[in-house]
């Protein structure tokens, strides 16, 4: 099984700070399912962003061996209530390297997000507006966003953030499906302890700067 991403010994404080994290040791392969618990402040976040590579540890290794990775932050852009995109435009913002400067949108670039759509459930939705559908749906089209560059990883930062029931069960679903059917990696940060326990492989604790297989 291929490693994706590998830290070992990883350090990292922000300015005139003491270290948030330290001695962080962590790998996610090809086709695993992992979660990130801890309280809030802990330094989560962060830490996806250093895998993510928007920071860098100050100190350790990090290898890397992928070749793209897809990112669903967790607050929800509320610009797209007062613009009028639709949901099949949302996606197709991912490929704006591909679609070019001038914004030719070509009928294989809504092939790719029409297909991202179906992968998540939301083909008939890709005419209707953001401010139109459930947060469980808007969800679900932001990981379309994310699938319509074919990622190796997707990393989720707590995706179930304002769902009900019903749309949280849906999600993990939904992410199950990815790993099963795709072979994808999923990575994410949540507080629904009981959720990962039964859908994710490998828990692990950020507590106090340091990172723990949890169980």
């Amino acid at each position: 099984m291929k490693t994706l991403i590998q830290v070992e010994q990883g350090y990292f404080s922000y300015p005139k700070q003491e270290s948030l994290l330290r001695n962080i040791n962590f790998s996610i392969g090809e086709g695993e399912f992992a979660a990130i618990i801890g309280a809030n402040g802990a330094g989560k976040t962060t830490f996806l962003k250093l895998l993510l590579g928007q920071l860098s540890f100050q100190k350790g290794k990090v290898t890397r061996n992928y070749r793209q990775i897809s990112y669903v932050s967790q607050a929800q852009d509320k610009t797209q209530d007062s613009f009028p995109a639709t949901v099949l435009e949302i996606v197709l913002l991912n490929l704006r390297r591909e679609i070019g400067y001038f914004h030719f949108v070509k009928e294989k670039h809504r092939e790719q997000a029409r297909k991202a759509l179906k992968i998540v459930g939301m083909e008939a939705y890709e005419k209707h507006l953001m401010k139109e559908l459930s947060g469980g749906q808007r969800q679900r089209v932001m990981i379309a966003k994310a699938l319509v560059q074919e990622p190796e990883l997707l990393i989720l930062d707590e995706p179930t953030t304002g769902l009900d029931k019903k749309a949280v069960e849906d999600l993990f679903d939904t992410l199950t499906k990815l790993q099963h059917d795709k072979g994808m990696s999923i990575l994410m940060i949540s507080h629904d302890l009981f959720r990962v326990r039964t859908w994710c492989e490998h828990i692990y604790l950020l507590e106090e700067g340091e990172l723990y297989a949890s169980v």
